[in-house]
């Protein structure tokens, strides 16, 4: 069962490549059985992990985490395209995410 992510201070790889890609994540809960990991199936998409495969995590402390340099958004309805033209994108966008 997938569980919910926040952004946060776990980074996780693909223990099996050499260089690994990476996803910064943070713990929703703690109720789970002890030495497993529950995530949501596009992040295992993009680690390209299958269901059961063992991966290495470590923590990373906030401060240490990188600024994002990209974020692809797709609206989910045409109301957002026709909110997003009265106003400017940014401006939307900033109050959005606050």
């Amino acid at each position: 069962r997938p569980a919910k992510t926040k952004p946060s201070d776990a980074e996780e790889g693909d223990a099996k490549r050499k260089s690994p890609p990476l996803q910064y994540c943070g713990v929703l809960e703690f109720s789970g059985p002890e030495d497993k990991v529950f995530m949501p199936r596009w992040m295992m998409r993009n680690l390209r992990v299958k269901e059961g495969q063992q991966i290495k995590l470590r923590s990373v402390p906030s401060g240490k985490i990188p600024k994002g340099t990209l974020c692809r958004l797709q609206p989910h309805t045409t109301a957002f395209i026709d909110l997003a033209g009265s106003m400017d994108l940014r401006d939307l966008l900033e109050h959005a995410f606050r």
